[in-house]
């Protein structure tokens, strides 16, 4: 019973780290300005909106928010293998998307191999 208590507090502080983290790089990332996004950005917002909600999520937590691996695991409640395979098949579908090439291979820490 007390395992169960301190696992649900753990969890909820981790849900809260990773909360607060994200709001703080979003509110960096908004700027009040008057102009439309660029073509780009809105290409990518629509490449992100076709992704499934779980491949949204785990691109959004691990290469925006930069969370590591185990973090972006945690958060969502899946495991690391899980999060490496869904970030892969995202990464592809933003691809082709985006009409990019990409060859370029990532470690688990975000820099090219």
């Amino acid at each position: 019973m007390v395992t169960v208590a301190l696992n649900l507090s753990r969890s909820g502080v981790r849900r809260a780290i990773a909360e607060r983290r994200a709001r703080t790089t979003l509110a960096a990332l908004r700027e009040p300005t008057d102009a439309r996004p660029s073509g780009d950005a809105t290409d990518v917002q629509r490449a992100l909106a076709a992704l499934s909600r779980r491949q949204r999520e785990v691109v959004v937590l691990r290469l925006m928010l930069e969370m590591d691996t185990a973090e972006t695991a945690a958060t969502l409640g899946i495991t690391v293998g899980t999060v490496k395979s869904t970030l892969s098949r995202a990464r592809k579908e933003l691809a082709d998307a985006l009409g990019a090439d990409d060859r370029e291979e990532v470690s688990d820490r975000g820099e090219p191999r």
